[in-house]
This record gives structure tokens, sequence and C-alpha cells, in this order.
């Protein structure tokens, strides 16, 4: 009886002979069998933050019939482009706020992250152009304070 113990993974009592060894010259707490198995793994985060994702995308698509995944190309003048920069932080930003202290971290994560590549990624476009920069920011204001945000 004493030679038998019970498997934490698979609740099998068996012979200790089917328990390896470790390092301490303990027995494993798992049998031979299951610590030959892979460990089980969930998807659900990879598919919480495709979800949370295609939601926000689909937001994102309403307010500038656009996808903001799109890499295609295009010139615009500098206008266009300091309004273009400054509604989309205008969007990455209500969004923010609307998510304040939500418990969908996924969604609260993925919209931080977001905003926060939109805005380290304008300090870097335009740090030799800091008027256009402060233009940005300007409408920005401008959007928020018009109720935009």
């Amino acid at each position: 009886m004493s030679n038998l113990k019970t498997c934490s993974r698979c609740n099998s009592t068996l012979d200790k002979s089917f328990f390896g060894v470790n390092r301490k010259k303990q027995l494993y707490k798992t049998c031979v069998t299951c610590r030959g198995k892979p460990a089980k793994q969930t998807d659900t985060k990879k598919n919480d933050v495709d979800q949370v994702e295609n939601e926000i995308a689909e937001l994102y698509r309403k307010e500038f019939n656009i996808d903001y995944r799109d890499t295609s190309f295009a010139y615009f003048s500098e206008q266009e482009q300091i309004e273009r920069y400054a509604a989309n932080l205008a969007f990455w930003q209500r969004l923010k706020r609307q998510c304040g202290n939500d418990n969908l971290y996924n969604r609260r994560k993925y919209i931080e992250d977001m905003h926060g590549r939109l805005v380290s990624m304008l300090f870097f476009k335009f740090a030799y152009r800091p008027q256009m920069f402060e233009a940005i920011l300007d409408r920005l204001d401008n959007l928020m304070d018009d109720g935009g945000c």
C-alpha cells in the first residue's frame, strides 16, 4: 500500500515506479504518462483579443469609412493630414475614456496600446516639424471642445 501514489493531474492511483524523481530526489507530482502530455492550452485569450480587435475595427470603419489596419499608401495635403491625425487621436481618446474602468481588460489594454502607438508615431514622424505637431494638437483641442470627444 505504501508503494502507491496519486497523480495530481489525472487522479490515478499508481505504483511509485510510474513517477520519476526530480533533482531534489523527490517523486514528481504527476505520473510519467501525464508529464509526457503537453499542457492544455486554451485559445480563449487569443480569441478575446481577436474579438476586441474586430469590434474596434468595425467602430473605426463606421467613423472613418476605412480599416485602420489598411497599409495602403496615399498622399494628403498638410491640412488633410492635420485633420486626419487629429480625428484619429480623438477617436482613440474617446474609446479610452469610454472604457475607463471597464472590466474588459483585453479591450482597455488594446485601446491603450493603439492610442500609445499613434502618439509615439506622431512624436517620431513630426519631430522635425513641431509646427505641424502643434497644429494637430490644436485641432484635437478644437474637436474635443466641439463635443467630438
